[in-house]
């Protein structure tokens, strides 16, 4: 079995069942298009490389994720990236795969197995918190960049922007 690793809009990580391109549209709730490729540590993936996939859409979807901006995949990219992102395995010639995901049976119960799924969603939680601690430093938050980078926050603070220019008798 594969996984694929998710990061929603509201900063949520979770893993979710990988069969094709058809779970990567359903992570990203539309169009995947690929975003970049990372390099990753060994123990993540045997390839070394994964793909980052976002919703090609963004900009005119109204869906609720996509009016969101992702901190993690805006910080991972350089650039504004809004809605859900999923995470692949890059294989070579363009071709990607999920995660291996393992369950093994202890104590009569069937748990986990260290796999890289369990790598990959354990790496994007330390790097997670290695986000936050940073924006930290510069006195900012995930709350902070959703507040001032989600799309309805954005259109909020254009309409009031464009009100207080007409108060003053400027045009639209």
């Amino acid at each position: 079995m594969q996984k694929l690793l998710v990061v929603t809009s509201n900063d949520e990580i979770k893993m979710m069942d990988y069969d094709n391109f058809e779970s990567t549209r359903e992570a990203v709730e539309g169009l995947s298009e690929r975003l970049t490729t990372l390099p990753v540590a060994p123990f993540v993936c045997s390839t070394g490389e994964v793909d980052i996939w976002c919703n090609e859409e963004y900009t005119y979807l109204s869906t609720e994720s996509c009016n969101k901006i992702n901190v993690m995949g805006t910080l991972l990219y350089g650039d504004s990236v809004y809605g859900n992102i999923a995470v692949t395995v890059k294989l070579p010639f363009g071709e990607t795969r999920g995660f291996e995901y393992e369950e093994i049976e202890e104590d009569g119960k069937m748990v986990e197995a260290v796999c890289e799924s369990w790598c990959v969603e354990d790496w994007f939680l330390r790097m997670k918190t290695d986000m936050e601690e940073h924006l930290k430093k510069q006195s900012l938050t995930f709350e902070k960049m959703h507040e001032k980078y989600d799309k309805t926050s954005m259109q909020e603070f254009k309409k009031k922007d464009v009100n207080e220019n007409i108060k003053k008798g400027g045009e639209r």
